[in-house]
C-alpha cells in the first residue's frame, strides 16, 4: 500500500475562492449617514423651504421604515402658527440618516417645499435640547456631548437671525 502524504492546508487558489465567498457572502450590515456640510442660509434655501419652526415632539411613533413625529410649534417662521401640531416623517434609524428625535426635545425643524413633511438629520434641522451628561456615566466623552448643546446653541441663533432677516427682507410690511 501506497501511503499518500497529503497536506491539510489548502492550496492558495482554494483560500482565494474561500475568502472571495465570505467577503461577498455576509450581508453589509452597518452603514453611516453621510452629509455634506451646510452653508449659512440664503434667500435660495429660504425660497425652496416649505415650513420652518421650533417645535417640542409631543409624540414619536414608529412603523417598519419611517417615524412619525408630532411637534407642537412654539416658534413659527414660516408657513406655520404658534400652537399648531405637525407631523413629520424621518427615516427610522440614523444610518438612513433619520432625525434622533426624543418625545420632550425642543427641535428647530426646516422642511423643503420638495421634500414635503420628510426631513432627515443632513438638513437643516436642529436639537436645542440642553442634556447634562456626568463624567462618571460618560467618562471623557462628557465634556464633548455637553460641548454639542452649546454648540447646536451657536449655530441655531445664527441660523435663526439669519432667517429673521430674509424673511424680513423678503416680506418688509410690517
Amino acid at each position: 500500500m501506497t501511503n499518500i502524504n497529503r497536506s491539510s492546508t489548502p492550496s492558495p487558489f482554494v483560500r482565494f475562492r474561500l475568502i472571495i465567498f465570505l467577503v461577498f457572502s455576509v450581508p453589509f450590515c452597518g452603514q453611516a449617514c453621510t452629509c455634506m456640510s451646510i452653508a449659512k442660509l440664503s434667500k435660495e434655501d429660504l425660497a425652496g423651504a416649505g415650513t420652518i419652526f421650533t417645535g417640542e415632539a409631543i409624540s414619536v411613533e414608529t412603523d417598519n421604515y419611517e417615524k412619525h413625529i408630532l411637534f407642537v410649534v412654539q416658534k413659527a417662521f414660516l408657513n406655520t402658527h404658534e400652537n399648531d401640531t405637525i407631523e413629520i416623517l424621518t427615516p427610522v434609524d440614523s444610518g438612513a440618516c433619520g432625525l434622533p428625535v426624543v418625545e420632550g426635545e425642543q427641535w428647530y425643524i426646516f422642511i423643503k417645499k420638495a421634500d414635503g413633511n420628510h426631513t432627515n438629520m443632513c438638513g437643516r434641522n436642529i436639537n436645542l435640547t440642553r442634556k447634562h451628561y456626568s463624567t462618571r456615566k460618560f467618562g471623557a466623552q462628557a465634556s464633548y456631548l455637553n460641548s454639542e448643546y452649546r454648540r447646536n446653541k451657536k449655530v441655531y441663533k445664527r441660523e435663526r437671525r439669519k432667517l429673521e432677516y430674509l424673511l424680513k427682507e423678503a416680506d418688509p410690511t410690517p
